[in-house]
């Protein structure tokens, strides 16, 4: 229930991007592509629906050069979509760590049903939210009934703080949701440093 969301995997691909469709320009910082596929050395495809780029990273992309890409993909029932967090390219490692966290946040947040009720009408998720919570009260009620008025309490008691934890886990505890740990231990294993975000002699 709690923890990282079981879909999202942080992996590490050495290949080649060899096709993507058309990116989102209204995107400030990262450039949001359809239909990527990436061939990885052994020949195999990986078919993206969407792939999010950060735009310096983006940058030092060319089709069909073969690269090392750290990539955060979320598998659902209609494919795969993911962003691509660092590259490395011609022995030069490319990590910018505040772009990379924040499109993790991000990307992750979206992946959440509470997030996704929220985003449509805030009203909407007080309703999911009060609804929810009158169930768990509902089923604790009917528990009682059989287990004693004391239990009851306690299992409504219990019901509403883990409906309450679940809705607000994604936005309270995001790092645990998207397995950030996970993601800081890949970059340190693989040598990945955070590039200056400016430079020094300015």
């Amino acid at each position: 229930m709690f923890g990282k969301k079981k879909e999202l995997k942080y992996i590490k691909v050495s290949g080649a991007i060899v096709a993507r469709g058309e990116y989102d320009a209204s995107a400030v910082n990262s450039r949001p592509y359809t239909a990527v596929t990436i061939v990885d050395e052994q020949g195999e495809q990986l078919h993206f629906q969407a792939l999010i780029i950060p735009k310096r990273l983006d940058d030092q992309i060319t089709l069909n050069k073969p690269m090392h890409f750290i990539i955060l993909r979320f598998r659902g029932k209609k494919g795969m979509v993911g962003c691509l967090l660092a590259l490395e390219t011609e022995g030069r490692k490319l990590l910018y760590l505040d772009e990379a966290t924040d499109l993790i946040k991000s990307f992750t947040r979206e992946l959440s049903t509470s997030y996704q009720v929220m985003k449509i009408n805030t009203m909407a998720f007080a309703i999911f939210a009060v609804v929810g919570g009158y169930l768990c009260v509902g089923a604790a009620m009917l528990a009682g009934a059989v287990l004693g008025k004391f239990i009851g309490s306690v299992l409504a008691f219990a019901g509403v703080g883990l409906w309450g934890a679940k809705l607000l886990y994604p936005f309270v505890q995001w790092k645990a949701y998207a397995g950030l740990p996970e993601f800081e231990a890949l970059l340190a294993a693989e040598g990945y440093r955070a590039q200056a975000p400016v430079s020094d002699k300015y």
